[in-house]
């Protein structure tokens, strides 16, 4: 009976210290710095120059953004049109698009990053910045150029505008589909999904209303040319790149 007091009694010691240590770390992780939580990459979070050069690329040789993007961050490198160019080209070298890993970058991306370099950490790295993408991207499917017709211009670049002009157009139709938030005498603005704000300027013969809910094809007005300004969480970005790859006809990449 003595002996089962003394191991009770170094048992109820020894469970009192590690309830002290829990607590005791618990205390301690509250104190110290949180790391934060990596942010989603986004039209604002993302350089401008560096969804140009992706999207430059897609345009031209039909190989995925998400790819191209996903093997600079494995590699960890900012883009480089030249260096992004023949990334694209060992990918089509190598038979990725007959092997269709252009259809869903996404589902693909290691896949296809095991064709540009085959290595298990890179090839890893590389399908994991291509999922957190994967909003991003699905917000840039969603798009439309505003006009059968019309050429943007990079006026973020060329001066202290904080939109894009685009010229040689007609009836005018959103980018995203949303709901009208704002209309005045020559200016319509747009809210759509994932804090996504865009405001048409210089339009004529305004055809929606406030409150009003838009598709791709709704008409907003007429221009034969117009000033697209855009907006993400409130953040102002610049709408060129999506607007290059999304347009019918070619313009200068600036």
């Amino acid at each position: 009976m003595r002996k089962m007091d003394v191991n009770t009694k170094w048992i109820c010691i020894l469970s009192g210290f590690i309830i002290v240590c829990i607590v005791g770390m618990l205390a301690l992780g509250r104190l110290l710095p949180q790391t934060p939580e990596p942010q989603e990459p986004d039209f604002v979070s993302t350089p401008w120059a560096a969804q140009l050069v992706y999207f430059t690329e897609q345009k031209q040789s039909g190989v995925p953004w998400v790819l191209l993007a996903s093997i600079d961050a494995a590699e960890e490198r900012t883009a480089d049109a030249s260096h992004t160019r023949l990334v694209a080209q060992t990918l089509l070298d190598a038979g990725a698009k007959e092997r269709g890993l252009f259809v869903l970058p996404i589902a693909t991306a290691a896949d296809a990053a095991g064709l540009y370099r085959a290595d298990r950490t890179f090839v890893k790295r590389a399908a994991s910045y291509a999922l957190t993408l994967s909003t991003m991207d699905g917000i840039i499917q969603s798009a439309s150029f505003p006009s059968h017709t019309g050429s943007p211009q990079n006026d973020w670049a060329l001066s202290d505008s904080d939109g894009c002009s685009i010229t040689g157009t007609d009836s005018i139709t959103p980018l995203f589909e949303g709901a009208v938030v704002s209309v005045t005498s020559d200016t319509v603005q747009v809210q759509s999904q994932h804090g996504l704000v865009v405001s048409y300027q210089g339009l004529s013969g305004i055809n929606v209303q406030v409150g009003q809910t838009v598709s791709l094809t709704t008409p907003l007005g007429q221009a034969p040319s117009f000033t697209l300004r855009a907006w993400q969480n409130g953040q102002a970005f610049n709408p060129y790149p999506l607007l290059y790859l999304l347009a019918p006809t070619s313009s200068t990449v600036d």
